[in-house]
């Protein structure tokens, strides 16, 4: 119902954690509003319990893109396997490191 990125959306987000601590998609959800706000080390624990779904792994690449390693990132866009946004970042970033 709130905009994404929005204050009462990151509260929304926020408020699922702090009930659901050990859930994977309320971890994987906060993580993904702390990339939004360029809060890597943050989601990266968050990711930790977030387990392995292509949407993690996406975060993931997109924390290690963000940190320079290029490496790191393909292979987390890799694990995603087929989800749209993660094969959109691995061509990306690709070709980016092929130039």
């Amino acid at each position: 119902l709130y905009p994404e990125g929005s204050r009462e959306f990151n509260d929304v987000i926020n408020i699922a954690l702090r009930h659901y601590p050990h859930d994977e998609v309320a971890n994987l959800n906060a993580a993904v509003a702390e990339i939004s706000r360029g809060e890597y080390v943050l989601a990266s624990r968050l990711l930790e319990n977030a387990g392995n779904s292509p949407e993690a792994e996406n975060a993931r690449g997109v924390i290690s893109a963000q940190q320079g390693e290029i490496k790191k990132a393909l292979e987390h866009f890799k694990a995603a396997g087929s989800l749209p946004e993660a094969i959109r970042n691995f061509n990306l970033l690709h070709n980016l490191d092929s130039l």
